[in-house]
């Protein structure tokens, strides 16, 4: 479930990390969301797969 968390971690618009890089990189951090949003979600899916493909067999 850890790789599910990494959805907030990334693209949550509240989060210190997403503000502070939204700032340096001239955007609003609600701009950035939608933009983030995708990869994570592939992310989060993968580490899904990854963990069912090592854990259940």
């Amino acid at each position: 479930m850890a790789s599910c968390n990494q959805v907030l971690a990334v693209s949550d618009p509240t989060s210190t990390q997403t503000v502070w890089s939204a700032g340096y990189a001239g955007v609003s951090a609600e701009r950035l969301m939608p933009r983030a949003l995708p990869y994570t979600w592939l992310i989060a899916i993968g580490g899904q797969i990854l963990t069912a493909g090592r854990f259940l067999p």
